[in-house]
């Protein structure tokens, strides 16, 4: 079991000083409802593109932050979360969604070969924040609707990558909060980011309604059709990434790619993760040092459905239990504005 820091927060209300950083070509965007989430998007990432990881929850509402949810795994699957979560919605709770994401994206940037955003062995990447301004578009993400004020913006800047956590509230978010934070993360080009031209943004928002229990009024038809022979998985925070890429044209020059089942390829580009690739996110087999060498596993653990531990499968599939493994190697994306549009706006 490797020993990591507690999560820490740096505060900070200026942007001024960080410097503009070397890096490839152009720059990717992937935005997750939840922390744990970047799976569901990560087989459409360009590796040569500096990448901006958004999650746009903290995740604080799962069940598995509950004490008699709340499992150490008996097999090494899973780092034990720190803090030890108090509960839903609880500031434990969060710090040990943030910390798991943090930790999860270590080591996927030193595994890359890249910088670990920073962070020593045994260490997590610092989070530093900033205040979350009006802009023209959106809506300033709240963790709840009576919320006077919003949460500030944490960020971490690496040389191939960044990571930057709103608190939309895990439940609650919205299209137009979504809306908000791509625009911020746009907005911070030449100054917090590298100054490249938009390639594309992906939505790790996998999302099946086949029994319509979310839709909402103004949800596309294609987002809020279904196929009962996929992975039902009808999350309204997952509903919210997906129709504030549908809805909006952010000017990426590929265009914004959506996380979906296997629909026909008229209308969608599908990905598909190489075994190993695939293998050091999801494989249970320990590493040297008794980890899994899955990042998912050892990361994310504690968070696992349909058991004790995140399932492999090709495509996202219900479990025999009735349970969705959206998990997939091969992952299927609605595509929307751009040179890749597949889906009129």
């Amino acid at each position: 079991m490797r020993t990591v820091v507690l999560l820490a927060v740096v505060l900070s209300t200026i942007l001024g000083g960080c410097s503009t950083l070397d890096a490839p070509r152009r720059l990717q965007v992937v935005v997750a409802p939840h922390p744990d989430d970047d799976l569901l998007g990560i087989a459409a990432v360009d590796d040569d593109d500096y990448t901006v990881w958004v999650v746009g929850t903290q995740g604080e509402s799962t069940g598995y932050c509950e004490p008699d949810l709340l499992r150490p795994s008996v097999t090494s699957l899973g780092e034990w979360p720190v803090p030890t979560p108090a509960g839903r919605q609880s500031a434990e709770c969060r710090a040990a969604r943030l910390a798991s994401w943090l930790g999860f994206h270590r080591d996927l940037s030193d595994r890359q070969g890249s910088d670990a955003f920073g962070a020593e062995a045994g260490q997590l990447p610092e989070l530093q924040a900033v205040p979350a301004p009006e802009l023209a578009t959106g809506m300033v993400p709240r963790s709840t609707d009576t919320d006077d004020q919003a949460s500030p913006i944490l960020y971490s800047a690496g040389a191939d990558a960044a990571l930057v956590a709103f608190d939309g509230g895990d439940g609650n978010l919205t299209a137009d909060e979504v809306e908000y934070m791509v625009a911020w993360v746009l907005a911070q080009r030449g100054t917090l980011l590298p100054e490249l031209d938009l390639s594309r943004i992906i939505g790790a928002s996998y999302f099946n309604d086949p029994s319509r229990v979310v839709a909402t009024p103004d949800c596309r038809r294609e987002l809020c059709t279904g196929n009962s022979a996929f992975a039902d998985y009808p999350h309204p925070d997952h509903l919210a990434v997906s129709s504030a890429l549908a809805q909006n044209d952010f000017g990426a020059v590929e265009g914004n790619l959506v996380a979906t089942w296997p629909r026909p390829m008229a209308i969608t580009y599908r990905h598909a993760l190489d075994e190993d690739a695939y293998c050091s996110l999801m494989c249970e087999a320990p590493d040297d040092t008794g980890v899994p060498v899955g990042l998912m596993q050892s990361w994310y653990g504690w968070l696992a459905f349909p058991g004790d531990h995140w399932p492999q499968t090709e495509v996202p599939v219900q479990a025999g239990n009735g349970r969705a493994l959206i998990m997939s190697r091969q992952q299927a994306f609605l595509s929307y504005y751009g040179a890749w549009n597949r889906v009129a706006p």
